[in-house]
Order: C-alpha cells, then sequence, then structure tokens
C-alpha cells in the first residue's frame, strides 16, 4: 500500500472465500501374526470406507474413495523390514495423476533408543513415475522420540522433523 494514495485501504473489498464443511469417514482393517515367534506380520486396510464428493471454495469437485492397502511385515529385537501394496488405483485429491504404489522399508533399532530408516516407493500408475527414496534416523529415550529423515529423487528433495510423545 502507498501511504500517498487517498483512496486508501477498505478491507470490505476482500471477498470471504472461507467455508466449513465436516463429513464422517472410516477406517477398517485386520491384521494377523503368525510364524516362528510371530515374527511375520501381514495387514489389510481399507481406508474412507463411504464415497464422498467434496466441493472446495473454488468449485472444484473431489473425490474421497475407497483405497486398500496390503502389507507384510518381518519384526526381530533389532529389524523390521516392510513391503506394502495400493490394491486400489487412487486418484489423486488435488493433482491429475493416480497414483498406485508399491513401498518398501527397513528400520534397524538399537535398544529401543536408536532408529535407522530407509525406504523406497515406486508408483505402478505412472509410467513416468518417479521413485522415492528415504533414509531417517530416530533417537527415543525415555518415551520421547525426535526424528529427522529426508525424501528425495532426482527432482525432489524433503526433509522432515518430527517429535512425539510415548506414554
Amino acid at each position: 500500500l502507498n501511504s500517498n494514495d487517498d483512496e486508501g485501504f477498505d478491507s470490505g473489498d476482500i471477498s470471504d472465500s472461507e467455508e466449513s464443511e465436516s463429513f464422517f469417514n472410516a477406517d477398517i482393517g485386520i491384521s494377523k501374526k503368525f510364524g516362528d515367534n510371530q515374527s511375520w506380520q501381514a495387514g489389510l486396510v481399507v481406508k474412507n470406507i463411504i464415497e464422498q464428493e467434496v466441493t472446495s471454495t473454488l468449485g472444484t469437485e473431489m473425490m474421497i474413495s475407497p483405497q486398500a492397502r496390503i502389507g507384510i511385515s518381518h519384526n526381530t529385537s533389532w529389524s523390521t523390514i516392510a513391503i506394502d501394496l495400493d490394491l486400489t488405483d487412487n486418484d489423486s485429491v488435488v493433482a491429475g495423476n493416480s497414483s498406485q504404489f508399491l513401498a518398501a522399508g527397513i528400520e534397524l533399532d538399537a535398544f529401543d533408543t536408536a532408529q535407522l530408516r530407509f525406504g523406497y516407493r515406486h508408483n505402478l500408475s505412472d509410467d513416468d513415475g518417479e521413485d522415492l527414496l528415504s533414509a531417517g534416523l530416530g533417537l527415543s529415550p525415555l518415551g520421547i522420540s525426535l526424528e529427522i529423515s529426508a525424501i528425495g529423487n532426482e527432482d525432489t528433495v524433503g526433509v522432515v522433523f518430527q517429535t512425539g510423545f510415548r506414554f
């Protein structure tokens, strides 16, 4: 704003584009441990079991559809290895590309205090899909957790810092 402007600023010139809408949805899942010492675990989850259409303030219609995923993991006292697969092709809520992810990860855990994590994710629905690699370091002494991780490929880089409390 220019302080020499005789017309000034009128907050009434700004349109109110804020709207609020609430709806109910639910996820449902099941898992089963098996094998020697119950070290294997398999699971199935269906997210957003109630299909709904939501309209943004700009009039964009977005469909919230059910999404199904299966996974299997192997756990020891010091490691976890897991693979997950989307069973459904999932339309993006905001962008035009759909996704169906195959993801794998490993976590190495030292004395329930320090964790080292590595992961890989591939989009099966997009031939030009960008695979993502991730790596993270976690510290979790006395029920307090701190984690820093990085995700990326040749075009994208992200960093996450997360804290938590366990009681």
